[in-house]
């Protein structure tokens, strides 16, 4: 989950009250969410994302906010993330992607990502809240931690095929930090190679990138890398 800048004026059908699936609000919902499910950081295209409700419209004490815009949220489909999180809003709430949850919630792989993918058991994906007393941060790690882990969760093919791709993902950005390493430490190396793999990686780092907090988190430790975030 990554932080975004959710513009304070709503699309115009949310603020006539039309709809909450307009195609102005989920164009809107991409372009703030850089193109991706909210919750696992999935790439998703217009036309095939769900919309979700932080605060559930199933709850009466949220009935007014269906066409709340700080309320509406993408989830992905491929893997199901809005209908995996827990129907009940919890006591102390949840954060929202803007509330500092890049800083709140740890975020992290666990393990050698190229070796999970031949032997199970080697890779643990971690959601921990920084400060054990924020209530909010400590929800929304548990709800990250049954989206990815599959925990106090019956959906457990979404949850090992999302795995999957996360780490098939950190395992092909670990190539092209492998090559950026090495044409770094070559002598002879021609600068426009160089710079040409520095940009390779510094797109698969970006916040816009897919997973971006779980694969900063395997690459944080390299200064090479870690000049490249945004």
């Amino acid at each position: 989950m990554i932080d975004v800048e959710r513009p304070t004026e709503a699309p115009a059908s949310l603020r006539e009250g039309k709809s909450h699936t307009g195609a102005d609000v989920l164009e809107a919902l991409h372009c703030v969410f850089l193109g991706k499910c909210y919750l696992c950081e999935t790439p998703v295209a217009l036309g095939t994302f769900e919309v979700d409700h932080r605060r559930p419209r199933a709850d009466e004490r949220f009935a007014h906010l269906i066409c709340a815009w700080d309320n509406l949220f993408p989830t992905c489909a491929t893997f199901d993330c809005n209908q995996r999180r827990r129907k009940s809003y919890p006591n102390g709430g949840l954060l929202d992607p803007g509330q500092g949850v890049e800083l709140r919630i740890l975020q992290r792989i666990d393990g050698v990502v190229s070796v999970s993918l031949r032997k199970s058991g080697t890779v643990d994906i971690v959601f921990r809240a920084a400060d054990p007393n924020d209530l909010a941060a400590v929800n929304t790690a548990e709800e990250l931690d049954r989206i990815h882990n599959g925990t106090r969760s019956s959906a457990i093919h979404k949850v090992n095929a999302l795995r999957r791709a996360i780490l098939e993902h950190v395992s092909s950005v670990n190539m092209e930090v492998y090559r950026l390493v090495s044409v770094s430490a070559s002598p002879t190396a021609d600068p426009a190679v160089l710079d040409e793999q520095r940009r390779r990686v510094q797109a698969l780092v970006s916040r816009r990138a897919p997973y971006a907090m779980l694969v900063r988190s395997v690459f944080a430790s390299l200064d090479l890398v870690r000049a490249l975030f945004d």
